[in-house]
């Protein structure tokens, strides 16, 4: 958000200011938000608690800047605004259900306890917590409900899974449809606006991507509930899908491909020379591995396992957006492709192996 109010502030004159609302659940998030956004130590900018949910203050650039914690929060939305809504690791956030299609129907995935927790199933009004016989933490596991739940009649509703052959595996996002229908009401608010939704995601079904995270590292999900992260990969062509219902034109790349096409590896090139020109290799290597890193298409890049989802209203479909280019490969880091060929070129150590 820091890097996108100090571009629009080289376009857009001050009669045409710019209003920014977020929407964070964490305290300590808005709170670093805050310090970075307001910059208080040099504005005095104060961070203004309005209810228990919202809060206010004035950006260093003398924007109004607002934070809500509600997930059913209120904007205000006029015809007079331009609105730009940008979702950046915000979906893979959201919880799913998981399902396996069977013989007898859809079957949902539930939340058990292991076998070596003593379950206290035959006491009905059990007031102390059940825990396992060797630990004080209970330990959890995903079984297959033996029969239908409410959630079940999710992936029969919809063709694009119900068409899925017995024995399929998926996951679905309920919560993902009713933010994407908030985003539609803003945007088509206003005759002028656009979105973007870039994270973890493939264009496929999802099929198992639940995952816990902690530490920078893959953990089981199910472990210590609320103190790690949990991630899923997000759907990027329901989102579209459900985009294009509310009458809005969509377009997906691989965001190694859409920052390409932005104009990310000249701009790679030009701190690449700058370093250089300052003979500071170190930095240089730095800006190279960075750049490969968002671009690349390897396991550990992020180019392709992080997908970005551009979406205006139908009426402007006809134009080309920005990022979405067919050419995008071609504006790729001279500086990097070079490294990268010195690298290839270099003779490997030979290392022995026990």
């Amino acid at each position: 958000m820091y890097d996108i109010i100090s571009t629009l502030n080289r376009f857009i004159k001050n009669n045409n200011p710019v209003e920014i609302f977020m929407v964070e659940k964490s305290d300590v998030l808005i709170r670093e938000q805050y310090e970075l956004l307001c910059n208080p130590a040099k504005t005095r900018a104060e961070l203004v608690q309005v209810d228990e949910a919202n809060f206010k203050s004035v950006t260093q650039w003398g924007h109004p800047i607002k934070w809500s914690k509600d997930d059913d929060f209120k904007i205000a939305v006029s015809e007079h605004y331009m609105n730009f809504v940008m979702a950046h690791e915000f979906f893979d956030a959201l919880p799913v259900n998981q399902f396996r299609k069977t013989e007898k129907g859809w079957r949902e995935y539930l939340v058990d306890l292991k076998s070596n927790v003593s379950k206290d199933i035959l006491l009905p009004n059990v007031s102390h917590t059940t825990i396992p016989k060797s630990s004080d933490k209970p330990e959890f596991k995903l079984i297959e409900s033996p029969y239908q739940t409410l959630s079940s009649a999710l992936p029969k509703a919809i063709p694009r899974y119900d068409s899925l052959d017995v024995g399929s595996r998926i996951e679905i996002c309920p919560e993902s449809h009713k933010f994407i229908s908030q985003i539609a009401q803003i945007l088509s608010s206003a005759p002028v606006g656009a979105g973007l939704i870039i994270d973890y995601g493939t264009t496929t079904i999802p099929i198992n991507t639940l995952r816990g995270i902690k530490n920078h590292k893959f953990v089981d999900p199910l472990t210590e509930p609320g103190e790690i992260d949990l991630s899923i990969d997000v759907d990027f062509t329901d989102l579209s899908m459900l985009l294009e219902d509310e009458r809005f034109a969509t377009w997906i790349a691989d965001q190694g491909d859409f920052l390409n096409s932005m104009g990310l590896g000249y701009r790679t090139d030009q701190l690449v020379a700058s370093c250089e020109e300052h003979n500071d290799e170190e930095r240089k290597q730095k800006v190279i591995a960075a750049y490969k890193r968002l671009t690349g298409k390897n396991i550990r890049d992020m180019g392709k396992v992080y997908k970005v989802l551009g979406f205006v209203p139908d009426k402007y479909k006809s134009l080309q957006i920005p990022g979405f280019d067919s050419g995008s490969r071609k504006n790729e880091s001279e500086a990097a492709k070079k490294q990268e060929d010195d690298d290839v070129a270099k003779p490997k150590p030979r290392v022995p192996y026990y």
